[in-house]
């Protein structure tokens, strides 16, 4: 699923489907996976425009679990600032 809402709305309407759901004897345990602080990024690499450039795809993989880590080590790494 894709959106432009806030997670909060995203948050709602899961609850409100998953209710129905749950109301619906078709359905057994329905669950959902969304966690909202595990924020995730779908990526479709254009193949042949990498191969046009010259761009290995495996390199772009590299490259963007890279910058994955690094995402996730600054944002592990924040501290409250003070101020005086």
């Amino acid at each position: 699923m894709s959106t432009s809402e806030s997670y909060d709305e995203l948050a709602r309407y899961t609850e409100l489907i998953l209710d129905e759901m749950r109301n619906n004897p078709g359905f057994i345990s329905p669950d959902t996976d969304l966690k909202l602080t595990l924020p995730e990024l779908s990526v479709e690499v254009d193949r042949d425009r990498a191969a046009d450039l010259g761009v290995p795809v495996d390199v772009i993989g590299r490259t963007l679990e890279t910058c994955s880590a690094a995402a996730r080590s600054r944002a592990t790494s924040r501290t409250p600032s003070s101020t005086t």
